[in-house]
C-alpha cells in the first residue's frame, strides 16, 4: 500500500513493516498526515525486502516481533543489501537487551509501543535530519576530495621529479606494481599517475581501501557473487575487479587482508582469473593490479600473516615513495604549491613565507609527510593574520602532529588495541631486522639488542618468528 503526500513535488519515502494490519493501517495514516513523506507498508519482513529491491526508500520503521522473519533479521539483511537506509525499530516487548542488539546491528533508534503520534513524528523528523546531514557530509567529502587531491608531482622539486621519471617508465609497462612508503607520502597519488600515464587510461581505475571494508565482505566486494551464494545475495553482483576490466584495480593498504582473500588474489595475478562466490567456473579478466602498503611485508611473511608467494607476485616492480625527511630540498617547492592550491580552494589571497618560516618547515620532522605539510599550510592560511607566514603560523599544528605515523594510523582503534598493535609492529620489525643482520644468530642479535638470549627467544615464540638459532 502507498499513501502519498501530494503537497511536495519531491518527498522522502518511509516503509512501515508490521504484521498487525490494524496497527499498520493506523500508523500509515498518522505518518502520512504528520510527516511530509510518502508511506509504503508491508505486512512481513520478506514483503518489506521485496519492496526495497524495487523502490527507493529513505527510512524504515519495522516491528521487532513478527512471524517468519523478525525485525532484527530484517535489519541485518537491509544493512547488507541497502546499507544507507535509516532504520527505526518498534516493539511492544521492549527490553534493554533487544534495544542494544538492534543499535549494535545498525538501527538508528528504538521506540516502544504504544507510542503517541507526536513521539513517532518527532523521531521521524530526527531520522530525516540525520539523512540530510549524512547527504551533506558525503557531498562535502566529495568536494574536498576534488579540491584536496594532493598532486606532489606538479612540484619542480628534484626528489619528486626523480620519482616522476620512475613512474613514467613503470606506467608504460603493463605489470603489477607494489607501491611502498610511509603514511602520507603519496602512494595513492603515485597509483593515479601510473594509471593516467598508462595505455589503460581510457578504462577506469577502481580504488579499494582494503582496511575500510570488513573482512567478511571484502571477498564478495572484490570478486562478486551470484544470487543465492549466501544469505542476502538476492541478485548477481559483479565484483570490483571485474568492474575495473580494461583498466586498473588499486588495492590500497593490502597488508592486512585475510589469507583466503590473499589466495584468490594470487590466482588473479597468476592466471588473470576470478571466481565469484557461488560458482565453480572461473572467469577471465583483463585488469592491471596496483597495490600499496605502509607495513613491513617481510615481517608479516615471517609471522605467517602474509603469503610469501603473493608478495613475490605483487613485487614484480616496486617503487618506494620517499618520506619528506628524505627529500627536504622539495619542501619549499611543495609549500609554495600548497599555498597556491589552498588559496584557490578557500578563495583567499596567497601569502609569501618568510625565510625563517621556510627554514623551520625544511627542518621539521614531518611524520605525516606530504599530507601533513599540506594540512599545515591550509591551517596557516586560514588562521594567520600577518602579510606573510612566520614560524608561529606553523609551529602549533606541526607540534600537535609529531606522533609516530604508526600511532596516527591506530588512532581510530580502542586504546588497548592500538597500543598492542603498535607494540607488536615495532617488536616484529625490530627483531626481524636484528635477526636478518646477524643471519638468524639469536645470540648475536640478542647482544646487539641489549637483551638476554632467553628473552629474545620468548619474543620469537610469542610472535611466531623463525630463525636459525646458534650458540
Amino acid at each position: 500500500m502507498l499513501l502519498e503526500n501530494t503537497d511536495q513535488a519531491s518527498t522522502p519515502t518511509i516503509l512501515l513493516v508490521d504484521d498487525e494490519p490494524d496497527f499498520l493501517h493506523g500508523l500509515a495514516r498518522a505518518v502520512a498526515r504528520d510527516s511530509k513523506c510518502s508511506v509504503l507498508t508491508a505486512k512481513s519482513g520478506q514483503e518489506g525486502l521485496d519492496i526495497l529491491d524495487r523502490t527507493d526508500v529513505d527510512l524504515i520503521l519495522t516491528d521487532v516481533r513478527m512471524p517468519d522473519m523478525d525485525g532484527i533479521e530484517m535489519l541485518e539483511k537491509v544493512k547488507i543489501r541497502h546499507p544507507g537506509i535509516t532504520i527505526i525499530m518498534m516493539t511492544a516487548y521492549a527490553t534493554i537487551d533487544t534495544a542494544v542488539e538492534a543499535i549494535k546491528k545498525g538501527a538508528y533508534d528504538f521506540i516502544q509501543k504504544p507510542f503517541k503520534p507526536k513521539d513517532i513524528s518527532q523521531l521521524i523528523d530526527r531520522a530525516f535530519e540525520r539523512n540530510r546531514l549524512i547527504r551533506e557530509n558525503r557531498s562535502l567529502k566529495d568536494q574536498l576530495q576534488t579540491f584536496q587531491q594532493p598532486d606532489p608531482f606538479v612540484s619542480t622539486g628534484p626528489g619528486l621529479q626523480r620519482m616522476m621519471s620512475i613512474i613514467q617508465t613503470i606506467a608504460a609497462l603493463d605489470v603489477t606494481v607494489l607501491i611502498r612508503g610511509e603514511t602520507g607520502s603519496g602512494k595513492d597519488v603515485a597509483a593515479r599517475k601510473i594509471h593516467s600515464l598508462s595505455p589503460r587510461n581510457k578504462g577506469q581505475m577502481i580504488t579499494v581501501n582494503c582496511p575500510a571494508i570488513p573482512e567478511n565482505l571484502l571477498e564478495s566486494e572484490l570478486f562478486g557473487y551470484t544470487r543465492g551464494a549466501f544469505t542476502g545475495a538476492v541478485a548477481n553482483k559483479k565484483g570490483l575487479i571485474q568492474q575495473a576490466g580494461g583498466g586498473t584495480i588499486f588495492l590500497d593498504e593490502i597488508a592486512d587482508i585475510s589469507m583466503p582473500v590473499q589466495a584468490k588474489l594470487l590466482r588473479l595475478i597468476q592466471d588473470k582469473e576470478v571466481r565469484p562466490l557461488g560458482i565453480t567456473q572461473s572467469q577471465i579478466v583483463d585488469v592491471r593490479i596496483l597495490a600499496s602498503t605502509n607495513r613491513n611485508l617481510e615481517a608479516k611473511i615471517i609471522d605467517n600473516s602474509f603469503r610469501e608467494d603473493l608478495f613475490y607476485r605483487l613485487n614484480v616492480v616496486t617503487i618506494t615513495m620517499p618520506s619528506l625527511r628524505d627529500i627536504p630540498e622539495d619542501i619549499p617547492h611543495l609549500a609554495r604549491h600548497f599555498i597556491q592550491q589552498a588559496s584557490r580552494e578557500f578563495s583567499m589571497p596567497p601569502k609569501q613565507i618568510s625565510n625563517n618560516a621556510m627554514e623551520f618547515l625544511v627542518n621539521s620532522k614531518w611524520p605525516g609527510n606530504i599530507r601533513q605539510l599540506r594540512n599545515s599550510i591550509q591551517k596557516a592560511l586560514i588562521f594567520s593574520t600577518g602579510s606573510e607566514f612566520q614560524i608561529a603560523d606553523f609551529q602549533n599544528s606541526i607540534e600537535r602532529n609529531t606522533l609516530d605515523p604508526m600511532l596516527t594510523d591506530s588512532s581510530s582503534m580502542p586504546y588497548k588495541t592500538a597500543r598492542e598493535k603498535v607494540l607488536r609492529d615495532f617488536t616484529v620489525d625490530y627483531v626481524t631486522r636484528a635477526l636478518r643482520k646477524h643471519e638468524g644468530n639469536i645470540t648475536a642479535a640478542a647482544r646487539e639488542c641489549g637483551i638476554e638470549r632467553q628473552h629474545l627467544q620468548k619474543i620469537l615464540r610469542k610472535y611466531h618468528l623463525g630463525s636459525k638459532s646458534s650458540e
